[in-house]
């Protein structure tokens, strides 16, 4: 049997919630993790070799998210894989700040694996494994699909499913992203959230993400401005870090239609239709968190519009 060709493709970043869309909206951003998928002959094992700007590296392979992807996909959809796998990752994304990256990681694995597959894998089946896996539904249908999308949780015989959506998205956006140079874990950025909300503050999320969506599809800064304020999330996490509610206020004194954290923290994304207004935006919410003593890195992205399930051979 003659050894598979080698095969490459990428992942975006994704900015997931973006205010009111908690663990539902998400977008994929023109940042990425590029994968080189390499079959050889000889050999029984599936590495994977971490280059520039992929800092983890994992002693153990059953920690790997990368693998665990790539091996849950082929388990889950019957795959049958080489038994001998190189995967080399370089990436852009910085890690652990909210753009994405674990997401990103369990995508990597699942795409590679599907790659394989003798029939399409339905990708919402997919997204349900990354899940599973640990990763965000919103950060992961992005990075999975790319674009704007929301990704909803259905139950079935007390076990979720993901059904997930595209939206129209105008090309006009640009995403201002600070990320400050401090990495949290998320299970503590979860610890921040209370355990329950009222109907009313729940009622009003929804409404708000149905604007945000018009907006977003329209590029209507105004409505995009009424409709970012969040109950769920936001308020308890902007606390975190030094810097986080200052900077989503500088960052629309400075002309941002909005401001909001981009994941679960702590980097915080700004958005403008405006690209004159972009770096006076970034240097704006950079200066609050040096104010309070924390570094950070700023990005200006565009809205990707296919994810890691787009793949060419090399």
């Amino acid at each position: 049997m003659s050894t598979p060709e080698p095969f490459e493709f990428e992942v975006p970043a994704s900015s997931a919630n973006l205010g009111p869309g908690f663990r539902v909206l998400g977008v994929a951003l023109d940042l990425t993790m590029r994968v080189r998928v390499e079959p050889r002959r000889k050999g029984e094992a599936h590495t994977v070799e971490r280059r520039a700007g992929v800092v983890e590296q994992f002693d153990d392979p059953r920690h790997d998210p990368i693998l665990r992807g790539l091996h849950a996909a082929a388990d889950r959809f019957g795959i049958k894989l080489p038994p001998a796998l190189h995967l080399v990752v370089e990436s852009d994304i910085p890690p652990a700040c909210g753009l994405g990256t674990t997401s990103a990681s369990y995508a990597c694995g699942l795409a590679a694996a599907v790659r394989f597959a003798k029939e399409e894998v339905d990708f919402e089946a997919l997204v349900t494994e990354l899940v599973e896996l640990g990763g965000d539904p919103a950060h992961g249908a992005a990075a999975l699909v790319g674009g704007l999308v929301t990704c909803s949780e259905l139950r079935e015989n007390g076990r979720s499913r993901y059904r997930v959506f595209p939206h129209a998205l105008d090309d006009a956006w640009r995403f201002v992203v600070v990320c400050p140079a401090l990495q949290l874990g998320v299970a503590d950025l979860a610890r921040l959230l209370p355990a329950s909300l009222p109907h009313g503050a729940a009622a009003r999320t929804s409404g708000r993400v149905l604007g945000v969506l018009r907006a977003l599809a329209l590029g209507d800064e105004e409505l995009l401005a009424e409709c970012i304020d969040d109950e769920v999330h936001v308020p308890y996490r902007r606390q975190a870090v030094p810097g986080m509610a200052q900077g989503m206020r500088a960052a629309r004194a400075a002309g941002a239609a909005a401001a909001t954290i981009s994941g679960a923290g702590p980097a915080l994304v700004a958005l403008t239709t405006d690209p004159s207004k972009c770096e006076a935006i970034a240097a704006a919410m950079a200066a609050e968190f040096a104010w309070h003593g924390v570094r950070s890195q700023t990005l200006v992205l565009r809205p990707r519009d296919h994810g890691a399930l787009v793949t060419q051979g090399v």
